[in-house]
């Protein structure tokens, strides 16, 4: 029992069971502790109880058999995995949240994530209550009524200031010029509306380069052709899409294609042999 444990570190004497008579003890408890409801540690104060009556009917003093059966039930949990909660871990308001960290009421209209005091007066006293605890900055609990009553004091005291964007009025713990995120988003937005080339409605361009108000009317401009160009090997005129293109079709651009390749051809000239140098080359030929 945690009530006793203060009484039983007094004697921290040899264990009573050891080697094989131990580890039958542990599989004993382990099999009186295995058949829960609620909680693994429903049926811990039945079995210590017992255990520690055991031990003293075989002649051992009361501190000593409290200390064995402590020690038997510690290690079945430990080899089953089981931790044990905390005082905190047991108190209503971290069972189930929504509910407030002083008085217990229901917070009404929130899922209990966001607000943690039902009223500042909770916060306040929650904080007098344990002012005088010496690690009391390392509880969250007080940490949360510390900071919910320093934000409530300063905001009461807090100037009001009004919004650059929206105008409105808004209390305030710094020097903030907006009242809200969309007021901020608001106030960098810096891009103009635009005409859409195509069909002419005004859009806001999510880029400096953007033409058109949608992606159809981008493809419909990639129907229009928009530009009068001469091409590069018969020289008339015709509409192109694109401002690099050459050629008005593709039988003008081989064309050009076979006139560039010819000129780049480099024709080596036929070799020339006298008759008297033939007439040696043939007989040593022949």
């Amino acid at each position: 029992m945690v009530y006793l444990d203060q009484y039983s570190r007094k004697f921290q004497q040899k264990p009573i069971l050891t080697g094989k008579g131990r580890e039958t003890a542990i599989g004993k408890v382990m099999d009186a502790l295995a058949d829960w409801r609620i909680s693994p540690f429903e049926a811990e104060g039945e079995v210590r109880a017992g255990l520690r009556r055991s031990f003293c009917l075989a002649g051992s003093r009361w501190p000593t058999a409290d200390q064995e059966a402590a020690s038997l039930i510690s290690e079945v949990f430990r080899r089953k995995g089981v931790v044990r909660p905390s005082w905190n871990d047991g108190q209503r308001r971290y069972a189930s949240q929504g509910f407030c960290y002083f008085c217990n009421a229901y917070l009404e209209g929130s899922s209990g994530f966001t607000r943690k005091f039902c009223s500042t007066r909770c916060a306040k006293m929650l904080v007098l209550s344990r002012a005088l605890y010496p690690d009391r900055f390392c509880d969250q609990v007080f940490v949360s009524a510390y900071n919910f009553v320093y934000k409530a004091t300063a905001m009461a005291n807090a100037t009001t200031m009004n919004c650059e964007q929206c105008g409105a009025g808004f209390r305030s713990l710094y020097a903030e010029r907006f009242c809200s995120k969309a007021c901020v988003g608001a106030s960098q937005r810096t891009r103009k509306q635009l005409p859409c080339k195509i069909c002419g409605t005004l859009f806001l361009p999510h880029a400096s380069r953007a033409k058109f108000c949608s992606h159809s009317c981008y493809q419909e401009s990639r129907k229009r052709p928009s530009y009068v160009l001469q091409c590069g090997w018969c020289q008339t005129s015709f509409l192109a899409n694109l401002k690099k293109t050459g050629f008005c079709s593709k039988s003008c651009r081989a064309k050009m294609s076979y006139q560039c390749k010819k000129a780049k051809a480099v024709i080596l000239p036929f070799p020339t042999i006298s008759p008297a140098e033939f007439d040696r080359e043939f007989q040593i030929a022949a």
